[in-house]
């Protein structure tokens, strides 16, 4: 039987390559150690290394929940789920994989809890509503560390369009009733390409120079007179300010209820003057919008047009993301809106030009009826 003898420098090489891997892995485990601040001696092996090493200890669970035109049956014919996303977090911030995880849920109007999915984190669950209305909070939990959890309450009916790269979320054009507007003064046209090309935006068009204003009604938007006042219909703008003189001109846009009565909640935030807000009573603005706070030149701010439902009326909110200013328009009442009303988009122009464009960046419209 014949015999090869080893090349000896390629068993030299191997050894080599092998010592500088186990060292490599070696400084690995004491960076670990070090950073978990466990104190080792400095001759301890590999296998003593790592038996010093910590176990997975999850310390913050986040909830993730994208909810978007959430109804089993109502208008809206795309996106009747969303997707719920858990992560669960070490110590150091880090996400970790393998933790088993639960997600419970319970009726929003009180009930015992139920399991409705588990698994080893990253996790997704795909909530689909089984009703247009109620609604259900969602409570994720590790396993075996109950107490480390998070909650997210999802009303059933919820929509939420908005301007997104993902064309399925973006404001449909079928969402503003442009064939009817409320309350208008000198508008020739509404031109809504800017949303059929994603963009975002609507642009109204002056029939002659002066004053531009009116309403545009919002569609498939869940009721709102003989609501509560958990009921919202939200629409946001980032705005910024301009530094024209009031005096000049005034752009504003804005939201609320707007009826055919005597009775309206509207108010405006101007995107061009030294001022920042306007609100109006039965939708009679006069151009003298006042500083607020709402918003500052040069700077993006998002400010929020909330209409809260009521049995017989209530009020719209105006106000910031972050909540530091808010005011409110005139109290809407049921009973003298009339028979066409509901939640709408504002515009109003003081110095329009003769076919001159007001554009209305819209960021998003959303409706939470719980």
């Amino acid at each position: 039987m014949s015999f090869t003898p080893p090349d000896l420098s390629e068993v030299l090489t191997n050894e080599q390559t092998m010592n500088s891997r186990l060292t490599t892995f070696r400084n690995d485990v004491k960076a670990i150690l070090d950073e978990e601040e466990i104190s080792y001696a400095s001759d301890l092996g590999i296998l003593g290394l790592l038996r010093l090493l910590p176990l997975p200890d999850p310390r913050d669970i986040e909830l993730y929940c994208y909810a978007s035109r959430l109804t089993k049956d109502g208008p809206q014919d795309t996106a009747k789920s969303t997707d719920m996303h858990v992560i669960i977090r070490d110590k150091n911030g880090y996400s970790m994989t393998g933790v088993n995880v639960t997600i419970q849920r319970r009726p929003i109007s009180g009930g015992n809890w139920t399991t409705v999915t588990s698994g080893s984190s990253p996790l997704k669950y795909t909530a689909t509503a089984d009703a247009n209305n109620g609604g259900y909070v969602y409570k994720a939990f590790v396993t075996h560390k109950s107490t480390l959890s998070a909650e997210h309450s999802l009303p059933q009916y919820y929509i939420n369009y908005f301007d997104d790269e993902d064309m399925i979320y973006n404001i449909p054009p079928s969402l503003l009733n442009t064939t009817n507007l409320l309350k208008a003064t000198n508008v020739k046209s509404v031109d809504k390409m800017g949303l059929e090309d994603y963009e975002g935006y609507i642009e109204v068009v002056a029939n002659e120079a002066g004053v531009m204003k009116g309403a545009i009604m919002i569609n498939n938007t869940p009721p709102i007179i003989g609501a509560n006042s958990h009921t919202h219909v939200y629409i946001g703008y980032d705005v910024t300010r301009g530094n024209v003189p009031v005096a000049t001109a005034v752009k504003g846009i804005g939201g609320g209820f707007v009826g055919s009565g005597g009775r309206d909640s509207v108010g405006i935030f101007c995107d061009n003057s030294d001022a920042d807000f306007d609100s109006a009573y039965d939708f009679y603005f006069l151009g003298s919008p006042s500083d607020e706070g709402y918003t500052k030149v040069g700077s993006a701010t998002e400010c929020i047009v909330d209409i809260e439902g009521g049995s017989s009326g209530n009020y719209t909110y105006y106000r910031t993301a972050d909540g530091s200013v808010e005011n409110y328009a005139g109290y809407w009442y049921a009973s003298d809106i009339g028979s066409t009303y509901g939640p709408c988009i504002v515009f109003y122009a003081s110095n329009m030009a003769a076919d001159g464009r007001l554009r209305i960046p819209i960021k998003y419209i959303r409706a939470v009826a719980p």
